[in-house]
């Protein structure tokens, strides 16, 4: 059977449809069906709260990393301090010394002799706070010209006033003014910033001055030991070197690496800023360059043209297409094919004009290559400024030169190919050719080799490891299970047409609005560079430019708190102010400049991840109406306006941004299908055709087909996941021909949804509803047979351990086996959390400040935040304070410590202080000595036994599996399901997250998967089709709550659905 296949990709669903066709036209509908998969997200339900689980994971274990990383170095610095004998080893002794007063022993060790362990104590310290140093190239950059550098000089300025020679004296000094520590205004000392070089100075001056007194203990040999374990710092980039010296379970073994080069497997791809890759790029460009006329004629360049514009971009960094035309004397009338795409100019080899520029032409001519090639690379990869400066002044430049390089930033990313590919293809992109013609001859010459890419595939082969985007790559691999089980069942498709979201061509009107907000965010960009260059910051990147256009756009104000946003907290990067989302992008999805400004970071966090109606729109409504006076005043658009005022989130502001990552997705599909088809065909969508969203909807709307999932108001069902196939259909019967007309009718400003169609065939409408909605079908299951209406939805159940294996709050143990501790800010207490306060004292003070800032102690909600603008203090005993008359009278507190009971039903797991000990405990063996307790994350599983009562009825119990449960049998090497036999009951089956089950509803056999498991033996279970967001009013049977005992009378049964959307049985 000849037939056309139709997708319709989504980031997590795929629609498909088999259309038989007779003379190359459609003629029936034979099958479709739907395959839904999780995709690398997850929706808050009625919130439409889209984070990405990797996201969420890798910010997790950067933290974890972190804290890890300084407990190794404390530790080391610790031991290393022991063996010197500059700390005691016993622990008592140990606990005395830390007690010490460290700014005082570090300003005392600059000018007397120190104890050995009042030593050790400086020294310790300087490993606790080290101030801080960047890997990265652009934040050094950043680092020198912005805020940090300002703070940095303000505090050097304050220690030569203070006639201090080090950072420590200086924070000793501050520590003996009591008032200070208890003064809200003035900035607490971990507050301040600090650079590595001032405690790398204050450890070799304390070393220096110490070693007069104590000769033998401080040694150089053991002074290099200990400055390397206070201050070394792993190096930004993994080299080979570094990876081949890593454990095999390292973290940067484990870490995403660059993918491989699409025409050298093996070899990674390039970056952009290099040389090569720079070289690479322009000479493409510049081969693809053709001169067009108004009346339709076009010509290459001339081998002199071509010539001399590679010379000029081969010195500068860009060139305007005028002033090209103009050089090489174009005639009136002619412009660049690439002036189509409403560009105004062709960047050149950024490194080479960098360096020429540096150096002047006939100096760096005149270099031996060696040496251009040395530089062109130093330039680029040399992350420290200081060893770039030194290489430099080998060659004769001067000081100002220098630091110009130094402030060459290289732009990011990669190409598809790797330097070697590169490297072979420059010679035939030097002669002339167009990248593919040079792949051609590189590979008819054996210099590159044929790839798989290369070959005609039955079966789709595996997704190209090139796609690192998680979306899309989960996207390819669904698609190859779908269409492969397709080829086995009806053969290779003739045809295959991918839905690939994109606009129609706009009218006159819509053109010239895009060509003009072009052209004004050009000149605005370059507005922002002047600036900033004008301010010291010579390479601004986009984000720069992002801030300096929201910033005149909002006239030099914070849109939430009306402050004035000066210049200052502009260029600096300590986060005074910050860009943010006016709808936050994790419900909204809109990462659009429309829904952006530039606000106070202060402010930021306290609006969250709220809108600004949620955030301001408080019982009396005065701050929000100020809110909505102040914009009214800024340059916004009525539409950016609104999303100030916008109460609730629309849905399809989400499916806005998803159709961005579906445009990707489906250039990548459409490229990964043509792997099943010659080469002759993959070119001018022969075998594989892509077409425009808009079109799809346009079409399902004339041939009437958005009524066929029972919306009578003409609009698409989204709550039923078979619209997916139902646009699978369209999309497999869309022509050119039709596409053509709806092009025309828009560019002739006609009403596209008012083109006259005729449908594919007669009796087309019907034919789609009986095979999606009505068609009858019987299956076997064991001893039951099984009857469904209209195509099944496959959804894919992820079986794998995965998610939370505890809740990520830490809780202290307590002499009490029923209670656990937690501390809480204290502008986060809540009445009820105030009762539970074990400490009667600070309980006291804390009522004591609620009364005496207007507040009720005996609400149980959250209290008013007027008042925590003070800090509740606890004061210091007299006793105490004779003992240290550098004490103030009391001290802020800011954190408190509650006791919550734990419930029978409740469950924690103790863990230890060592996160390596606490891994080994919690899954194989109870902690005796717990340092913290947490509770358990997510349900793996929920498994069902049927037991015999002594009545001999049949009932069935349950029992959930936790996901820390799961894990820790499967670290065991036992089963992870449930044993056969469970006190004396027969499993009957489990379930996780979007398995299946068939149960009997009102004489009638409903299909339902599962969407919750709860601890209590509750589970939800959601209709196969739905695909809206579960709300109370959902009754069955779209929506079902059941626990086992409700199964057993229903009849439950488990099964899977292929991804052809058959029914199968599932046995435990």
């Amino acid at each position: 059977m000849k037939y056309i296949l139709g997708i319709d990709l989504g980031e997590s669903s795929l629609g498909w449809a088999v259309i038989r066709i007779e003379k190359d036209a459609p003629r029936e509908l034979v099958d479709a069906g739907v395959r839904v998969f999780p995709a690398g997200a997850e929706i808050e339900a009625k919130k439409i709260d889209l984070k990405t689980k990797n996201a969420e994971r890798r910010t997790s274990r950067g933290s974890r990393r972190v804290k890890e990383r300084r407990a190794r170095r404390k530790t080391k610095v610790l031991h290393l301090l022991q063996r010197m004998n500059l700390l005691p080893k016993d622990e008592a002794e140990l606990r005395q010394v830390f007690n010490l007063d460290p700014y005082l022993c570090r300003a005392r060790a600059l000018d007397e002799k120190l104890a050995p362990f009042e030593l050790g104590r400086a020294f310790y310290h300087l490993a606790q706070r080290r101030g801080f140093k960047s890997n990265r190239k652009s934040e050094k950059e950043k680092k020198d010209s912005g805020d940090i550098a300002k703070a940095i000089g303000a505090l050097t300025a304050d220690m030569a006033t203070a006639k201090s020679r080090t950072v420590g004296e200086y924070f000793s000094l501050r520590a003996r003014e009591p008032f200070l520590l208890a003064t809200a205004q003035v900035p607490r000392i971990r507050k301040q910033h600090t650079c590595r070089s001032m405690y790398e100075e204050e450890f070799a001056s304390i070393w220096e001055r110490q070693a007069k007194f104590h000769a033998d203990l401080l040694t150089p040999e053991r002074q290099e030991d200990l400055r390397q374990a206070i201050f070394f710092q792993r190096p930004f980039e993994v080299t080979e070197e570094r990876r081949q010296a890593l454990p095999p379970r390292a973290n940067a073994l484990r870490a995403p690496q660059l993918a491989d080069c699409s025409l050298i497997p093996g070899e990674k791809r390039c970056a952009v800023g290099s040389w090569i890759a720079q070289q690479f790029r322009l000479l493409k460009e510049v081969n693809n360059l053709r001169l067009n006329n108004n009346r339709g004629e076009s010509r290459a360049l001339t081998v002199e043209e071509r010539e001399k514009i590679l010379h000029q971009l081969s010195r500068q960094k860009e060139m305007k297409f005028t002033k090209m035309r103009k050089m090489l004397g174009v005639p009136d009338g002619w412009t660049f094919n690439l002036e189509a795409a409403k560009r105004l100019a062709m960047k050149g080899n950024l490194v080479d004009a960098a360096l020429i520029k540096a150096f002047s032409e006939d100096h760096w001519q005149a270099l031996r290559e060696e040496d251009r090639e040395l530089l062109r690379r130093i330039i680029v990869e040399e992350e420290d400024p200081g060893k770039l400066a030194d290489c430099l002044r080998a060659f004769p430049l001067e000081p100002e030169k220098i630091a110009d390089l130094q402030g060459f930033s290289a732009p990011d990313g990669y190409l598809r190919f790797s330097a070697k590919a590169m490297e072979i293809l420059l010679p035939y992109l030097e002669a002339g050719l167009i990248e593919t013609d040079a792949i051609d001859e590189a590979k008819k010459d054996g210099k590159l080799q044929t790839t798989e890419n290369d070959q005609v595939h039955d079966l789709l082969p595996k997704p190209p490891t090139g796609i690192t985007n998680p979306l899309v790559r989960r996207c390819l691999t669904e698609t190859r299970r779908v269409v492969n089980a397709l080829i086995r069942e009806y053969g290779k498709p003739e045809r295959i047409v991918v839905e690939l979201a994109r606009q129609l061509k706009m009218n006159r009107d819509d053109r010239d609005h895009a060509v003009t907000l072009n052209r004004d965010n050009e000149a605005r960009n370059k507005i922002a560079e002047d600036w900033y260059k004008d301010h010291g910051r010579a390479n601004p990147k986009n984000e720069d430019k992002l801030r300096f256009r929201l910033w005149q756009d909002q006239h030099w104000q914070c849109p939430y708190t009306g402050k004035a946003i000066g210049a200052a907290d502009l260029l600096s990067i300590a986060n005074v102010v910050e860009v943010d989302h006016i709808l936050p992008f994790s419900r909204s999805l809109d990462n659009g400049y429309e829904n952006k400004v530039l606000a106070f970071t202060e402010a930021n966090r306290e609006k969250g991840n709220r809108t600004p109606f949620e955030w301001k729109n408080g019982p009396d409504g005065e701050a929000f109406q100020e809110m909505i006076v102040r914009i009214s005043e800024m340059s916004f658009s009525h539409g950016k306006k609104k999303r100030f005022s916008q109460a609730e989130l629309d849905a399809d502001e989400a499916i806005d941004r998803r159709l961005v990552d579906t445009q990707y997705a489906s250039r990548e599909l459409a490229d990964y299908l043509n792997l099943l088809y010659p080469k002759e065909l993959r070119v001018g969508q022969r075998a594989v055709l892509t077409t425009p969203g808009r079109v799809t909807a346009i079409l399902r709307r004339r041939w009437g087909l958005n009524l066929v999932l029972g919306y009578d108001d003409g609009e698409k069902n989204r709550e039923d996941h078979r619209h997916h196939a139902v646009d699978a259909v369209v999309i497999g019967c869309t022509s050119r021909k039709a596409i053509k007309a709806l092009s025309d009718a828009v560019r002739r400003d006609d009403d596209p949804h008012q083109v006259p169609l005729l449908p594919p065939w007669e009796g087309f409408r019907e034919n789609v509803v009986e095979v999606i909605c009505r068609r009858e079908r019987v299956w076997q299951i064991g001893e039951r047979e099984i009857k469904t209406t209209g195509l099944l939805v496959s959804h894919v159940a992820n079986t794998s351990i995965s998610g939370l294996f505890h809740k990520l709050t830490n809780y202290g143990p307590t002499s009490d086996s029923k209670e656990i501790a937690y501390r809480v800010k204290v502008n986060e207490l809540t009445g009820a959390m105030v009762e539970e306060i074990p400490n009667d004292n600070i309980k006291k003070i804390i009522l004591d400040h609620i009364r005496r800032n207007g507040g009720d102690p005996n609400q149980k909600g959250l209290f008013p935040k007027k008042i925590w603008e003070t800090c509740p203090q606890l004061p210091i005993s007299e006793k105490k304070r004779l003992k240290n008359p550098a004490l103030p009278e009391s001290i802020p507190i800011r954190k408190v410590r509650i006791h919550q009971s734990i419930s029978s039903e409740d469950m924690v797991y103790p863990l230890k202080k060592n996160i390596k000990d606490s891994r080994k405990d919690l899954l194989h063996e109870p902690v005796t000595k717990p340092y913290r307790v947490v509770k358990p994350g997510n349900n793996h599983e929920m498994s069902f036994f049927e037991k015999q009562t002594k009545n001999g009825k049949a009932v069935w119990t349950f029992r959930v599996t936790t996901t820390m449960e799961a894990a820790r049998r499967k670290l065991n090497n036992e089963p992870i399901g449930s044993p056969i036999q469970e006190n004396d009951g027969k499993l009957v089956m489990s379930l996780q997250i979007n398995e299946m089950i068939v149960v009997e509803h009102e004489n009638e056999q409903l299909l339902l998967r599962v969407q919750k498991i709860c601890q209590d033996g509750r589970i939800d279970f959601r209709h196969h089709v739905f695909a809206g967001t579960p709300s109370e009013s959902h009754k069955p049977p779209i929506h079902f709550q059941v626990k086992s005992e409700a199964l057993r009378k229903r009849n439950a049964v488990k099964v899977m659905v292929d991804p052809l959307g058959r029914l199968l049985p599932f046995n435990d």
